[in-house]
């Protein structure tokens, strides 16, 4: 226990000791810390004021309104013909990056410098005085300048952003312009090809056997084919009737008698019997023969008919093909019209469209500028509070840890204090100071007193 408490203290006294020692040191130092520290502020002051050029800043902010976030797909060309179109001729969404470098590019600065004339820089002068930075989730570009001329830095920050609002409009115009030359060129070449269309379909419909001759024959020909079936049929059931009638005919004929027996009273009045012809036999025999010949008739206008029937048919189907085929091909030269008429129709709409967009402004409509930059009070460089409050604390810090090596590496002792400090020996007594005359005359006296 007595020994911790002893550590415990010998600790304590060690700790004590430093500190005394720090403070010792900064006392013992603390004029010329003062005194460097002050000369340091006053140097630093004057450096500012006096030899180091003042810079002026100048900011202006500009809102894009159509700008988008991240990078667009590759326009697609497998759509229509209105949207391949759409695409070819519509203004590019730009992302904030692009709009940041664009106001860095040496095309814009160059413009910057030709309008500032005399009173301007080169690109590269340029370049090195300008920053555009985009605020982060908006639309917005802040754009800085920094310029030793106060009233320069202000036209320069505005004179970029009036001409990247004319920049851009130019661009844009120009890329409308190349639009519109595509779009007439485009429909240039399919004017010719609607031409060349039309007259292969001309020549197509000028040909002596033509859809409509062949849709007229075919329509007569397969009206007389329907016809001579349904009579066809017709007469197939009448030639079945009168065939079943002469069957029924003939067997009530067969059984009927040819002649009759009848009695009959001669000159001398005994009787005798005599034959006479059937009456009903004889009609039933004409009936026949009537229905015969009718049959006959009718058969022959039945093989007619079927002789009739079977050269028709052939040459239907003859004409559907031939009518099939040119059909086909009619309507493919139509298709190829219409593709073509639709195709010259929307290339020539678009071509104006995009003509009546090339007079719009696009610098003042896609870009708004917020806010211009004024003219600067005072310069941001250099900041003599900050400079003077900065060597305050560098000259301190510097010329106090100056006096802490000085004493760390000094091993004499000039002070009783010295000699306590780190010998640890206690001071009997202290020789008086004296000055050198003082010596110089007590040895005058010395001698003299001999």
């Amino acid at each position: 226990m007595s020994q911790n408490n002893f550590n415990t203290k010998t600790n304590e006294d060690e700790v004590s000791i430093d500190l005394n020692e720090i403070f010792y040191i900064l006392r013992k130092w603390s004029t010329l810390i003062i005194i460097m520290t002050v000369l340091t502020v006053v140097t630093v002051w004057l450096v500012t004021t006096y030899f180091v050029t003042p810079v002026y800043q100048a900011k202006t902010t500009i809102m894009i309104n159509q700008a988008s976030q991240t990078l667009g797909t590759r326009p697609s060309f497998s759509g229509n013909l209105e949207t391949v179109v759409n695409n070819v001729t519509s203004i590019p969404v730009w992302t904030m990056n692009t709009y940041v470098n664009q106001l860095k590019s040496p095309t814009l600065l160059k413009r910057v410098g030709e309008k500032l004339g005399q009173g301007g820089t080169n690109v590269s002068g340029l370049s090195g005085m300008i920053s555009a930075t985009a605020l982060k989730d908006t639309n917005l570009i802040d754009i800085v300048v920094n310029h030793t001329n106060q009233t320069m830095v202000a036209e320069i920050a505005n004179t970029i952003t009036a001409e990247y609002l004319k920049m851009t409009t130019e661009q844009n115009q120009e890329q409308l312009a190349r639009s519109v030359t595509f779009l007439d060129q485009q429909k240039e070449k399919t004017d010719a090809e609607l031409a060349k269309a039309n007259a292969a379909m001309q020549d197509f419909q000028s040909q002596p056997r033509g859809v409509a001759i062949l849709d007229v024959e075919l329509k007569s020909k397969s009206a007389d084919l329907i016809k001579y079936d349904a009579r066809l049929q017709m007469i197939e059931v009448e030639i079945k009737q009168l065939n079943n009638g002469l069957e029924i005919m003939q067997k009530e004929l067969s059984e009927t008698p040819q002649f009759n027996t009848i009695e009959r009273k001669n000159y001398s009045g005994s009787t005798e019997e005599a034959q006479e012809t059937n009456r009903v036999y004889l009609t039933l025999s004409e009936q026949i023969a009537n229905r015969k010949a009718t049959l006959a008739e009718k058969q022959g206008e039945y093989d007619s008919l079927v002789t009739l029937v079977n050269k028709l048919d052939p040459e239907v189907a003859q004409l559907q093909a031939e009518l099939t085929g040119k059909r086909t091909q009619q309507e493919t030269f139509q298709r190829e019209l219409n593709r073509l008429q639709e195709t010259s129709d929307t290339l020539g709409k678009k071509s104006m469209e995009t003509q009546i967009t090339k007079s719009i402004d696009f610098g003042d409509t896609s870009i708004v500028v917020l806010s211009e930059a004024s003219v600067p009070t005072s310069p941001v460089k250099p900041n003599k509070k900050l400079n003077i409050a900065l060597s305050i604390v560098l000259g301190f810090v510097s010329f106090t840890m100056l006096a802490f090596v000085i004493e760390l590496y000094d091993n004499t002792l000039k002070t009783p204090e010295d000699i306590e400090n780190r010998l640890g020996l206690p001071v009997i007594g202290v020789m008086p100071k004296l000055a050198m005359s003082t010596i110089m005359n007590q040895g005058v006296e010395d001698s003299a007193s001999k």
